[in-house]
């Protein structure tokens, strides 16, 4: 008879408080923005994430550099190309960029071309809405917006890239559109 109340029992335990098993853990290495950060609203001025550019499942890699994409931005721009190419197949949903708000002095290679946008507007928009959600300035960050405009996931610049990876595969698996 003990086998069948414990489940009860244990359950009532728990739900009294009296039973705690720790902490939820969560196995996402960057930093989740919740609530998310909508973009919407304040993206109407810069229309960068607009429906016009982002189709329904696809999401954006963005690193937001200060100043002109120098040397250390086009160093971490090659860690994303890198890491959206390693993803394969769901590597098309996800497109990368640097938004930058100068221009740079010199011309950027090839690969580069659609990469690096120089926008102040959207640029200066994406870093209040990123600052005002943390409640503090912040330094050069990489951001991951959902094709709903939503700011979901932030990270240092020097994040690991297998740290990226994994996120954004476990972020284009729970949102694939069939």
């Amino acid at each position: 008879m003990l086998l069948f109340v414990s489940p009860i029992l244990i359950s009532w335990a728990y739900i009294a408080g009296l039973i705690d098993f720790g902490p939820i853990t969560l196995t996402n290495r960057g930093k989740l923005l919740s609530p998310a950060v909508d973009l919407r609203e304040v993206d109407a001025a810069a229309g960068l994430f607009s429906e016009a550019h982002l189709q329904p499942g696809e999401w954006v890699l963005t690193y937001m550099a200060d100043g002109a994409c120098d040397a250390e931005c086009l160093s971490v721009l090659d860690k994303l190309l890198t890491i959206r190419s390693l993803l394969g197949y769901s590597g098309q949903r996800v497109r990368v960029i640097a938004l930058t708000d100068t221009a740079s002095a010199a011309p950027l290679a090839a690969n580069y071309t659609g990469h690096v946008l120089r926008d102040p507007a959207a640029h200066d928009v994406l870093e209040s809405a990123l600052a005002h959600a943390v409640d503090s300035e912040l330094p050069p960050q990489i951001v991951f917006i959902d094709w709903r405009r939503q700011l979901v996931m932030r990270y240092d610049r020097d994040a690991p890239p297998e740290d990226l990876k994994k996120d954004l595969k476990k972020l284009l698996r729970a949102s694939q559109i069939r």
